[in-house]
């Protein structure tokens, strides 16, 4: 089966602006179609230092034009217990009958300086009660549940918190019974990110009740 892949003319289709909670960024979205309509998730920050992200959710009938469903994230780091937190990157899939976003989730976030060259430098921000430990604030991936696409509830980690581990996804469907999820289990933390059987890039995990 081929598939072609045409870049769409309008883009960019959503941009920063308008809150204070996505001033200057909205990017890495995730997106399920259901009903007739686009459910947009777009990852989104106030300011680049610090770099709280959050969670918005807008929608669209034709997947181009899209309009915030509400003025408020619907998934922030104070939901997840931190907030001085990142929750960033959504990917949603539906389930039966929930809906399951996972994210990657920093208990203190960063601040991000742009280069204009691609990949932003980054430092740690400081907070109260920040730990400079640096497996204090790796990267970890978590779970919220919906039953309406709109009202989340944070579920639970998704993967340890001794190790880096994000980009994490679950399956849309389960698996001889059980929940599979694909994971990112690399030290990003003052560790070696070589590619190798040391770190592997993606590694699955099957589980009966998330």
């Amino acid at each position: 089966m081929a598939f072609k892949f045409t870049r769409c003319p309008e883009n960019p289709i959503i941009w920063p602006g308008k809150w204070d909670w996505r001033m200057s960024n909205a990017y890495n979205p995730a997106a399920i179609y259901e009903d007739g309509r686009f459910y947009l998730y777009e990852r989104t920050a106030g300011s680049l230092r610090p770099h709280h992200c959050y969670v918005g959710l807008l929608e669209s009938k034709d997947g181009v034009h899209f309009r915030h469903m509400y003025d408020k994230p619907v998934l922030s780091p104070e939901m997840v217990g931190y907030p001085y937190g990142s929750v960033q990157d959504p990917r949603v899939v539906k389930i039966e009958d929930t809906y399951y976003m996972t994210f990657a989730f920093r208990r203190f976030a960063w601040n991000i300086s742009p280069t204009g060259l691609g990949v932003p430098e980054a430092s740690q921000g400081q907070f109260p009660g920040f730990d400079p430990s640096t497996d204090k604030n790796q990267t970890r991936s978590g779970i919220a549940i919906s039953m309406d696409r709109v009202h989340w509830e944070f579920l639970g980690w998704a993967t340890p918190e001794d190790i880096d581990d994000r980009d994490v996804i679950l399956f849309p469907e389960k698996i001889s019974g059980r929940f599979a999820l694909l994971r990112r289990p690399i030290g990003f933390v003052d560790t070696d990110t070589g590619h190798s059987e040391e770190h592997p890039s993606i590694c699955i995990s099957y589980s009966p009740d998330l």
